[in-house]
């Protein structure tokens, strides 16, 4: 989806560049070490290097997490940062409630046994192909390494860092997803008081990932217009 929306991006006259955060992908570190602030920093360094390179305005996109990142480097940095575009973002770690944690939980453990049921997972399993351990700590969702603090908590008080981003801001949720009714509640709460307040799309059909032809076609039409006006789309229910 990121690919797509980059190349989208492209097409329609922008620079863009993809890349993968610290530990993830082909990116260099480990996955275990990478908190939210590396990751933070990292988005942060992107935009210097896109800058340099004569970019004038500069547009974050990421998902899920990716969602949560370029929100707090926007509200970090909001003179390079002219808005955020932010697909199925999550409450801040700080103030996710137990139940939520143990919806995300539960519903991530379906998904993985409607998986177990398919032949071609299991063949993936023998092949050595699938990360049990990396299954494991995404059920778990609790972030930590060795008894460490939970990496997925900033030093940072990112909710109120986030609240203050005066940029444009696209939100967008799956019609699907299980936890998008939640996370939209806790993110209208948050900029709230905001003097640009946040326009947000809810995809049709769509789920937290956006898979499907037509709900990508979603997706990627209202970044075309993000793209061309920086956030001056209309909320659409």
């Amino acid at each position: 989806m990121l690919v797509r929306m980059a190349r989208r991006a492209a097409l329609n006259g922008a620079a863009a560049l993809y890349f993968d955060l610290p530990g993830r992908g082909e990116s260099a570190g480990e996955y275990a070490s990478a908190d939210i602030d590396a990751m933070i920093n990292a988005t942060l360094s992107a935009v210097r290097y896109m800058k340099g390179r004569g970019v004038q305005k500069v547009l974050l996109a990421g998902l899920c997490s990716g969602a949560n990142i370029a929100l707090a480097a926007g509200g970090l940095a909001p003179n390079d940062i002219a808005g955020v575009f932010a697909m199925s973002a999550l409450p801040y770690q700080e103030e996710r409630s137990a139940g939520l944690r143990l919806s995300r939980s539960l519903h991530q453990i379906k998904g993985y046994l409607k998986k177990a049921l398919k032949f071609s997972t299991w063949k993936r399993l023998f092949k050595g192909e699938i990360d049990i351990s990396g299954v494991a700590k995404t059920v778990s969702e609790d972030g930590r390494r060795n008894g460490d603090r939970n990496l997925k908590k900033s030093r940072r008080d990112l909710p109120e860092v986030v609240s203050r981003y005066a940029g444009a801001k696209q939100l967008m949720w799956g019609e699907k997803d299980p936890e998008g009714t939640g996370s939209r509640a806790y993110f209208e709460r948050l900029f709230a008081g905001a003097s640009k307040p946040a326009d947000i799309y809810i995809v049709r059909g769509a789920n937290h990932n956006y898979y499907g032809l037509q709900a990508q076609q979603g997706v990627l039409a209202v970044l075309d217009k993000f793209v061309f006006g920086a956030g001056e789309t209309r909320p659409v229910e």
